[in-house]
């Protein structure tokens, strides 16, 4: 934004906000500053568009969903109006101080009004302010910022708003306590199995699960089952009546006869034919032709599966098979039972979760399998499951899951948004000067303060944002005050007539002089362009609702005293100095601003 003092040698206004009796109320362009790398060498990046078009090419730019600057843009684009643009400045990690990284900001770009920066520290928000209000190059700015010191609740002494408030020079610093963790009950994403145990899964299954919208984590099942196999080759020689006993998974004894009539030749038997009376006289077994040799393998994969042959069995049998009585091969994997997988063996096999972790249910979800974000509190803390076939048996949502709302929601941001975004130069109520107060901003959670905690800050001049009726949802800005007791809409009045009259003043006398004339210095000439100025102005600034209009000079003999009005002095009033400088002064504007109702006071009396 154009600063007036850069004309000062040719026009020099200055603004002074005076203390009166009633309430004094109240241009567009916002910086969002952050620390990060993604614009360098640049300092400032201004985009145009609507919300996502604008989030989507930030995105592209390399900002991260849920990144402070990204989120700081979508707190300003989403009040309504939308403003058409936002700037994003660049804090670099060498600055050293804010001062050096908003003087790099400002000169690169200095087409911007309202500031809002992503510390919430104390001393870099007092070294801020100071820069705001005290600087040339911040001469021209409404810093926004934010606190959730829990001291200025209680206005302890030495809190940031008592600090902020006994400097004078702090003027162009606007507060708002906020707490976005407690306001939005902060929580972590949780994830959970649609189906309980046990689970059907098998071997090689993977469950694949993506953390903050990371990579992929694949976690594979594996599940092996316990069998025995033979050393003896076909062909056999088996007597009628021989048995073979076998016990799978631990289980009941099973007893396999062979007897003559399963065979071709009882005495000559082929493999093919043991394969054949083993799967008949057998369950939870499978036999087969493992090179030439038997294979009797369990129907359960997992640690919990074997096959054990008895040494009840016929010792002559086991020879001709190549069998040895006790436990084969046992099983292995993640499970006992790889289709019957319990709650625990699940979470032992996602122990290895990078930024989440897993953990049995309980209550109505007991016998589910649950799986907690760890990296982020909000809805940036994300967990999903993609495809893969593990799934099938766990049934957990393919959704993104998003955690419950956010540590930091930029309301400071927010609330620029949503007062810059009306033309000051407008006619109401399509645009001119707004109120400060009782301002719904959208997309950001509602503190849930106590009324002596409410009513402490905003005795601070610190705002409030509070849900307090139902129809004014999200919540609504409370009361509307820079830190040193200025109401905001004042500050950005005096700010605008100020710039305003200077721009005034510069293309009056350009047009004349590009015109080949001159004002001349008389009373007829200097003061009469002064007086038409002054007054085409604020007669706009009336019909902007920024002032209340009144060309009269003051008139302190009034009843009441007059003590408003502008006073333009006369040729014969002007110093040799000022004659000699070409200058016209001093011009008094003594101007009421127009304020805003902010509340209604009743008393009721009833009469029996």
């Amino acid at each position: 934004m154009a600063d007036p003092s850069e004309l000062s040698d040719l026009i020099d206004v200055t603004i002074t906000l005076a203390d009166a009796e009633v309430q004094r109320e109240g241009f567009s362009g916002i910086m969002l500053v952050s620390e990060h790398a993604i614009l360098s060498p640049a300092r400032v990046q201004t985009y145009t568009g609507k919300k996502n078009d604008v989030l989507d090419a930030m995105v592209d730019d390399g900002f991260l969903p849920g990144s402070p600057a990204y989120v700081q843009a979508r707190a300003v684009l989403s009040q309504r109006p939308s403003l058409p643009s936002i700037k994003i400045g660049r804090r670099d990690a060498t600055d050293g101080t804010w001062a050096v990284a908003l003087d790099a900001i400002r000169s690169e770009d200095s087409d911007w009004y309202g500031l809002a920066v992503d510390t919430r520290d104390a001393a870099e928000i007092v070294e801020i302010a100071e820069w705001a209000g005290s600087s040339a190059e911040g001469e021209f700015v409404l810093y926004m910022a934010q606190t959730k010191d829990a001291d200025v609740k209680t206005a302890s002494f030495g809190n940031i708003a008592e600090i902020l408030g006994d400097d004078d020079e702090l003027e162009r610093v606007a507060m708002v306590w906020h707490d976005p963790e407690v306001a939005s009950e902060a929580a972590f994403a949780v994830l959970m199995s649609g189906k309980t145990a046990p689970f059907v899964l098998d071997n090689a299954q993977v469950l694949n699960i993506k953390v903050d919208g990371g990579a992929e984590q694949p976690f594979t099942f594996a599940a092996v089952a316990g069998f025995q196999l033979g050393t003896g080759p076909e062909q056999y020689t088996f007597t009628d009546g021989w048995h073979l006993d076998v016990q799978v998974d631990g289980g009941a004894t099973q007893v396999i006869t062979f007897e003559t009539a399963d065979f071709g030749n009882i005495a000559a038997a082929d493999l093919a034919e043991v394969v054949i009376l083993v799967n008949a006289d057998t369950t939870g077994l499978l036999a087969t032709d493992s090179g030439g040799f038997l294979r009797m393998t369990s129907s359960t994969k997992g640690t919990g599966s074997k096959v054990q042959i008895m040494n009840t069995s016929t010792a002559g049998l086991l020879t001709e098979l190549g069998l040895a009585a006790g436990n084969g091969t046992v099983g292995t994997g993640d499970a006992v039972n790889i289709a019957a997988t319990t709650v625990a063996e699940v979470v032992t096999k996602l122990a290895g979760l990078t930024g989440a972790t897993a953990s049995a249910g309980s209550g109505d979800n007991l016998g589910k399998v649950v799986i907690t974000n760890t990296t982020e509190k909000g809805e940036w803390g994300t967990l999903q499951v993609t495809g893969a076939a593990a799934n099938d048996g766990l049934k957990f949502s393919k959704a993104v899951i998003k955690g419950k709302g956010t540590l930091e929601d930029y309301l400071d941001a927010a609330i620029l948004g949503a007062r810059l975004n009306s033309d000051l130069d407008g006619v109401p109520p399509q645009g001119g000067q707004i109120t400060w107060d009782n301002v719904v901003v959208r997309e950001v959670y509602a503190d849930k303060l106590t009324k002596p905690e409410s009513l402490a800050i905003r005795d601070q001049n610190v705002l409030t944002f509070e849900l307090r009726t139902k129809a004014r949802t999200p919540g609504e800005i409370h009361d509307g005050k820079m830190v040193c007791g200025d109401w905001i809409d004042a500050r950005t009045t005096a700010d605008w007539l100020r710039l305003r009259l200077t721009e005034d003043f510069k293309l009056g006398i350009d047009s004349v002089t590009d015109a080949g004339q001159k004002i001349p210095y008389t009373n007829a000439g200097a003061r009469t362009f002064i007086e038409r100025t002054i007054k085409s102005r604020l007669i706009l600034s009336n019909q902007s609702g920024h002032t209340v209009l009144d060309l009269e000079p003051p008139d302190p003999g009034a009843v009441p005293a007059k003590v408003t009005g502008v006073v333009i002095p006369t040729l014969e009033q002007q110093s040799t100095a000022n004659k000699a400088a070409r200058k016209w002064g001093t011009v008094e504007i003594y101007v009421q601003l127009q304020g805003a109702l902010h509340g209604v006071i009743v008393h009721i009396t009833l009469f029996q």
